[in-house]
């Protein structure tokens, strides 16, 4: 946590410093691509226990800029696959595959601070789609198969910070506190003795609140 504290600190400190002799001008430019570069960063500063607040993660960002309004979409996801062949016995044959699909858009307003410094704030709308199955490839040992789906909805506040490097290149991290709705069904059957066959519904709302963690490099239009 400590080494969060001093990226942090040292990026805030930073304002004063450019704000000096730095004209609160710079070149217009209507796009943003952004990609999410926090994993690469994890490698020089070690927040990975901390990392886990941001689900879903987003990869890829674009925005749509004009003057001091943003229109933003995101995308992001995820695809595993799960192999288990020691488990609960020795004979146990498992395996099983996670796909998700995360999406969010959102409108923000921009304030420059100088010609370096900007930051943002807006409200985001975000929908993530979860699909999960598992099978055990030898029933006699007793595993069922197991699949479902989880469907996430979500809105909330975001505020962020953005620092330009050159004329095309900014880096910037974000705060969020949204509220989430999730539904989750699953089915679970048992090959070898259906009577214990279920479907089961879960139905969660949550207040999450995503710490400015994720660093995304951004190229302008």
């Amino acid at each position: 946590m400590k080494k969060i504290s001093v990226f942090l600190c040292m990026l805030i400190s930073g304002l004063p410093a450019f704000s000096q002799n730095t004209e609160n001008t710079r070149e217009q430019f209507n796009n943003e691509i952004g990609i999410n570069v926090s994993q690469f960063i994890k490698n020089y500063i070690n927040f990975s226990e901390y990392y886990h607040y941001h689900n879903p993660v987003y990869f890829i960002n674009y925005k749509r800029v004009d003057d001091k309004q943003a229109f933003r979409i995101s995308l992001g996801g995820f695809y595993t696959v799960d192999k288990d062949t020691g488990g609960y016995n020795s004979n146990t044959n498992f395996s099983g595959k996670t796909y998700s699909i995360n999406t969010l858009i959102g409108y923000e307003f921009r304030h420059t601070i100088n010609k370096r410094w900007m930051y943002y704030y807006g409200l985001h709308f975000l929908h993530s789609y979860n699909e999960y199955a598992s099978e055990n490839l030898e029933p006699a040992n007793g595993r069922p198969y197991r699949q479902g789906t989880i469907k996430e909805y979500g809105a909330g506040p975001v505020f962020g910070i953005q620092l330009f490097l050159n004329k095309r290149l900014s880096i910037s991290t974000e705060t969020n506190l949204y509220f989430n709705f999730s539904r989750q069904e699953e089915k679970t059957s048992y090959p070898n003795d259906p009577d214990y066959d279920k479907e089961e519904l879960h139905e969660h709302t949550t207040l999450q609140f995503s710490p400015p963690l994720t660093i995304t490099l951004s190229l302008l239009l």
